[in-house]
């Protein structure tokens, strides 16, 4: 696993996009102790100037013509820059805040799930899980809060899922972790609205983005949990898209009294909405099962 980390910002070690991304590298780097992370400061870097011998080599090396000296020393340049991005797994940007009256804006969004039951899952893998999507958030928030504070302003927008607020059988770790980032969530929002911070949770259904299928399968063969399994998709009901989810997230930023649960789309709506009628005298499930 490579990670390209890209450094924008001259400040070094006062710039608060380089702290942020180190706490979220960090908070990475608990989940994925293997991974390899290759930094690129665009102040320090000798990148390659876009001159006519650039141009020239770069429709020349496309199109693959034969190109003279100079334009083949600089394409060699070009090459070994794009390297670097050609073998990363993961690319973690880090863009300065210079907007000085714009408030400082975080939005924390890593997270994976999972599917296994809680009879047999991996503890290790449950703490992977807490690890990325709840600790994460957690570590990546630290690192803003302080400048948010001083500046008197900022917006945390935290995006968890309808399993903050409710259950999916196998999916329960996922669960979990989300149900602890929405206390984090709503603690900051006490803690931090006296300084001018505001926190919201987007809470998105099924996205249609594939993390659900790339999603690590703990079941063994035979195992009885797989009817359960294959009866899944009857719970998780209607999809979103990564867009709707995007532009769920950009509302809220631009909101000027954002509310603190977001729910993305009518059918988060509608399940939310049917979670809270629910008793609580028995489990909520989203549609009735027959495993």
């Amino acid at each position: 696993m490579r990670l390209l980390n890209i450094e924008s910002s001259p400040r070094g070690s006062r710039s608060a996009s380089i702290t942020v991304t180190s706490a979220f590298i960090e908070a990475y780097r608990q989940t994925c102790p293997w991974v390899m992370v290759d930094t690129l400061n665009v102040w320090e870097e000798m990148l390659p100037d876009f001159d006519q011998e650039a141009i020239g080599a770069k429709y020349k090396g496309v199109n693959k013509e034969p190109m003279d000296q100079a334009e083949t020393a600089v394409w060699d340049k070009i090459q070994e820059l794009a390297a670097r991005f050609r073998q990363a797994d993961r690319i973690v940007l880090g863009v300065p805040m210079w907007n000085f009256a714009y408030p400082y804006v975080l939005v924390s969004n890593a997270g994976e799930t999972v599917r296994a039951p809680l009879e047999s899952v991996p503890i290790s893998e449950v703490q992977r899980l807490f690890e990325l999507n709840t600790l994460g958030a957690l570590r990546v928030a630290q690192g803003v809060l302080p400048a948010m504070r001083e500046r008197g302003a900022g917006r945390l927008v935290f995006v968890s899922s309808i399993q903050g607020r409710l259950v999916l059988p196998l999916i329960g770790p996922y669960a979990a972790s989300k149900w602890a980032l929405e206390a984090l969530a709503e603690t900051l929002a006490i803690e931090t609205g006296h300084f001018g911070i505001k926190v919201s949770i987007v809470q998105p259904g099924v996205v249609s983005s594939g993390g659900a299928e790339r999603a690590n399968v703990f079941l063994k063969e035979n195992d009885p949990y797989t009817p359960l399994l294959e009866a899944l998709d009857v719970l998780r009901g209607e999809s979103v898209t990564p867009l709707e989810v995007a532009a769920t997230v950009a509302d809220t930023i631009e909101h000027p009294k954002p509310p603190l649960r977001v729910p993305v789309g009518a059918p988060a709506t509608r399940v939310l909405q049917a979670r809270k009628e629910a008793p609580d005298s028995k489990p909520f499930l989203t549609a009735e099962i027959d495993w």
